[in-house]
């Protein structure tokens, strides 16, 4: 885990986050993710931010298919379902957006917003409140 090679050497640290804190018991997708994570979890394995992003990209994807016919899951149609994604809700992140203009000249982003967070005692802080924001709007200054 990132937290714990760091060590002390992040302490006071901030950092964007793609994906809510998995420490953020009160979220109901995140303690979702906890207690699947408990049950079915190899031994030893903790949250982490590694754990939570398989987590999340698997059970997206997967609420992704839910919404496409039967018929329309091939290569072809899960490319044009991706392509056609507007406001899309990604599990324990934000929305996503795949029309390939998130971020010019990189069309295979769909999320360009971040949490900032900041690392305290081992712990990872929301900060401004838990808002998103745009990576694409602190990049460019707007």
């Amino acid at each position: 885990d990132t937290l714990k090679a760091g060590g002390s050497a992040f302490s006071g640290g901030f950092f964007p986050s793609s994906a809510q804190p998995f420490t953020d018991v009160k979220n109901p997708q995140v303690a979702l993710f906890r207690a699947k994570l408990k049950k079915y979890g190899a031994s030893g394995v903790s949250p982490s931010g590694y754990t939570q992003i398989g987590f999340s990209q698997i059970v997206t994807i997967q609420n992704m298919l839910n919404s496409m016919s039967v018929s329309r899951r091939t290569g072809a149609g899960i490319q044009a379902k991706f392509k056609s994604l507007k406001n899309f809700p990604i599990f324990m992140a934000h929305p996503a957006t795949c029309d390939g203009q998130q971020i010019e000249g990189y069309p295979a982003i769909c999320n360009p917003y971040v949490r900032m967070v900041q690392i305290y005692n081992n712990r990872v802080v929301p900060l401004l409140d838990g808002k998103w924001i745009s990576g694409l709007k602190v990049s460019d200054g707007k």
